[in-house]
């Protein structure tokens, strides 16, 4: 047993029976062992895992399995097929009860670290393989233990993965659940590992024996025609194509030269089908789709194709062409009648048959002639010769355009329902849009376990209902489980994530910060709004505080008009000023140097006239006061200097740029990371 493997007292023997409906690591046992298991003390642990060891004359298997439910005959253990394959290895595993396994209670450490072995070379072909290894050890997995091999089976397209676990820390058997693990994907074969790397930029992948590639032109403008394929009534053949990069459009040409073939094409199922297919045509003779590439939702490497033949043989050729835009359709069923240029002196009159503009005077011939050749539909207004009328036919019940020879095809394919397996009944234009979108079996990923599921019906709780949530049934389950709040330690549902967000967002505006001083090179709060008429903090208004009675506020503004000119013809000598308009400011944005007694009074009332001054001696919140006084604290100046330059980075009013410099020690890194959790968002 490892070092890190506790065992827990409880230990038996049963015997082994194999439940089909079990995966990964789960076992059944007897509500006897649940029994027993209470007189021990460590049977609160979460999960219940058991070494499970089978012992047989060549050597000793050990796994480890976790409880599903005690649900087991007596005196017998349930393991799923993936176990018993682990335990009993080479020997047979098709009628496995007369083996015995002992059983231990034990306790494992959580995995923090897994080598994974890939037992082929097209791992490197799947397009997200965290989330595929999550999605399978999540769904079947509490434990791993070192040499079990995992077959993971991906989707969409249909494929099959295996990995052996080569190495596990900190012990050869853990726990993958409620725990981050860091996967090292590696080959133990080297020549395993340089095959794969070559598929994978030659973008070639393990070919399914049923699907025929088609392969493109050295022209890059069409792929190479293969002709006389032979296919049989109800027994698709299957093709598939490589997407050029850059091409937002392709045309598929089917050209049956012996009986008839329905296509089908799909940009992600591999085996495109009438229940699941993107773009089809049905229509009788050649087939002739155009489809559009850069409205799909995905980066599509491949386009899947099925013909389908739906006489008792056919014989057809394919071929598949770069089209980036869908030409205008000739025969869309609208007729335009043209007409000689005719001055606007004619006397013009309608022809009642053909709708066509002709002179008075040739009238009667024109309708005349007209009459006895042109046939107008009364469907899409199209006028043609008689002759060709008996080959013109439109569906009495969904008024389409077809071939007169195809109605009874027309007639199966468009107005006789397809049974979904879901038990809805729909007709063929509707059938596939409902696999994708709407039906209860189709394969959905879940928004909160990330995991590929079917989706179910939409869920019918009250609680669902009232808030218009659209979750399916798996979502709604799915998304009651519960996480920790990092801002208020509150257990939050998952699904409830975006609202609860939203209440924190709502409470960050709700948070009043006390007024900054006006003067923009000092970074101190108000603590009074209003106590003095600068606004400004006790230690900036202290050099301009009068005792005496200062009716209109005239010698405060002198005192500030005086200090602004010997700022700046001076300036206040502190070699780490920060202040613009200061004769020795390190500012980069200052004159650098002392300006005139000219300059220096058209520059002070340019700022006294932001000043206090302008909101006439009253308390206006609504009018911003800027004083550019210079002051003593450095780290302060320093502060407000850093806020005001970087306001557009940390994306905040000056007060909470403040609050985040404060509280992070002037750490501008900090400081943005602080008001991103802090702050209320900039409107």
């Amino acid at each position: 047993m490892n070092s890190l493997e506790h065992a827990t007292n409880w230990s038996g023997t049963l015997s082994m029976l194999v439940g089909s409906t079990l995966s990964g690591d789960r076992i059944q046992l007897p509500p006897s062992i649940l029994s027993a298991l209470y007189s021990y003390s460590d049977v609160s642990l979460s999960p219940l895992t058991f070494m499970i060891q089978f012992v047989s004359d060549t050597a000793t298997n050990t796994t480890h399995g976790c409880v599903r439910e005690f649900t087991a005959p007596e005196g017998s253990v349930i393991v799923s097929p993936f176990l018993a394959k682990q335990l009993l290895k080479s020997a047979s595993a098709d009628s496995p009860t007369d083996h015995l396994l002992n059983l231990t209670l034990v306790s494992l450490p959580k995995c923090h670290f897994a080598h994974l072995a890939p037992l082929d070379d097209t791992y490197l072909q799947i397009p997200d393989i965290k989330y595929i290894l999550e999605s399978h050890l999540r769904q079947n997995h509490s434990t791993l233990t070192c040499g079990e091999t995992l077959s993971i089976t991906q989707h969409s397209p249909l494929r099959l993965f295996q990995f052996l676990i080569v190495e596990l820390k900190p012990a050869s058997a853990c726990l993958c659940i409620d725990t981050d693990m860091e996967v090292n994907i590696h080959p133990v074969d080297p020549i395993l590992a340089e095959k794969a790397v070559k598929n994978k930029i030659l973008g070639q992948v393990a070919e399914p024996d049923d699907i025929i590639n088609l392969v493109w032109h050295i022209d890059g403008t069409h792929t190479v025609p293969i002709d006389s394929i032979q296919a049989n009534l109800n027994h698709p053949i299957y093709f598939r194509v490589h997407k050029p990069n850059d091409i937002s459009g392709l045309r598929l040409i089917v050209t049956p030269s012996q009986g008839d073939a329905d296509c089908f094409v799909s940009l992600i199922s591999e085996h495109p089908s009438i229940l699941d297919h993107d773009f089809y045509n049905v229509d009788m003779g050649v087939s002739n789709i155009w489809f559009n590439l850069s409205s799909s939702s995905v980066d599509v490497p491949f386009v899947y194709i099925a013909v389908v033949a739906c006489t008792p043989s056919a014989l057809f050729s394919i071929k598949m062409n770069v089209e980036s835009s869908k030409p205008i359709d000739e025969s869309s069923g609208t007729a335009e009648t043209t007409t000689p240029s005719l001055e606007k002196s004619d006397n013009l009159e309608t022809c009642t048959n053909c709708g066509s503009s002709v002179p008075s005077q040739t009238l009667l011939m024109h309708t005349a002639y007209c009459q006895r050749n042109n046939q107008r539909c009364t469907f899409c207004n199209l006028v043609m010769r008689k002759s060709d009328f008996a080959n013109h036919w439109h569906c009495d019940l969904c008024k389409m355009l077809c071939d007169p020879a195809a109605k009874e095809k027309h007639k199966n394919t468009h107005h006789t329902a397809i049974v979904c397996d879901c038990g809805l009944s729909l007709h063929l234009p509707l059938i596939a849009n409902h696999k994708q979108t709407e039906c209860p079996n189709r394969f959905i990923v879940c928004r909160f376990c990330h995991l590929r599921v079917r989706a179910g019906k939409l869920s019918q709780t009250a609680r669902d209902l009232y808030l218009g949530t659209s979750l399916t049934e798996h979502e709604s389950d799915c998304g009651a489980r519960t996480i920790k709040c990092i801002k208020c330690d509150r257990s939050v549902q998952l699904k409830d994530i975006q609202t609860h967000a939203q209440f924190h967002e709502f409470q960050k505006t709700l948070i009043k910060l006390p007024p900054l001083c006006t003067n923009l090179n000092c970074a101190r709060w108000v603590e009074n709004a209003g106590e003095n008429v600068m606004e400004m903090c006790r230690s900036c208004f202290a050099p301009f505080w009068s005792s005496s009675h200062d009716p209109g506020f005239q010698k405060l503004a002198q005192k500030l008009m005086s200090k602004y000119h010997q700022q700046l013809t001076h300036g206040c000598q502190k070699a780490d000023c920060y202040n613009q308009y200061c004769a020795t400011s390190m500012h980069e944005q200052s004159h650098k140097g002392a300006l005139d007694a000219t300059e220096a009074a058209v520059q002070s009332m340019e700022l006294f006239k932001r000043s206090f001054f302008q909101k006439k001696g009253g308390y206006n919140p609504s009018v911003t006061t800027e004083h550019y006084l210079c002051i003593s604290d450095s780290v302060s100046s320093k502060r407000r200097y850093q806020v005001e330059t970087m306001k557009q980075l940390m994306k905040c009013s000056s007060g909470w740029g403040v609050k985040a410099m404060e509280a992070n020690g002037d750490d501008l890194e900090q400081s943005i990371k602080w008001l991103e959790s802090n702050a209320p968002k900039p409107e």
